[in-house]
């Protein structure tokens, strides 16, 4: 497997334990399924007031109706989805990651996925711009 980090932004405040469960993600459900060697790529940079991450992978993305349903749960404001029956069908650590974004600094942030199956998948989490340190946030 290739994998590459490619960081456009310095001094950022990002929260702890933000990108690992989506590179888990990507790498389990992903690549994992994938024949042959894949790549697996992260990218943080700025976008004007927003801070913007991308985890891109090859693997063996999902069909429409997988990701219409799991990106309409990560616009819904409420933990319903989470469950036992939710649990085995995965999704989960995203759902929390964007809970835990939503939380932290508004409804205008959070994880927004594209993917096309036998392609790949891009999870694109959208933050705040927040240089410096941050005092006021503890995670």
């Amino acid at each position: 497997a290739y994998y590459s980090v490619e960081v456009d932004a310095e001094d950022v405040y990002m929260p702890r334990f933000l990108l690992q469960p989506i590179v888990e993600n990507s790498v389990l459900h992903g690549l994992a399924g994938k024949n042959g060697a894949g790549t697996l790529e992260v990218y943080v940079g700025r976008r004007e007031e927003f801070l913007s991450v991308r985890i891109s992978d090859d693997g063996v993305g999902m069909d429409e109706d997988r990701l219409q349903q799991l990106n309409r749960e990560l616009e819904t404001p409420s933990l319903d989805f989470v469950n036992p029956d939710r649990e085995k069908r995965g999704g989960i650590a995203i759902i929390n990651v964007n809970s835990r974004i939503r939380l932290l600094f508004g409804e205008q942030y959070g994880v927004t996925i594209y993917s096309t199956e036998g392609v790949g998948t891009d999870v694109e989490v959208t933050l705040p711009l927040i240089t410096g340190k941050a005092k006021d946030y503890t995670t």
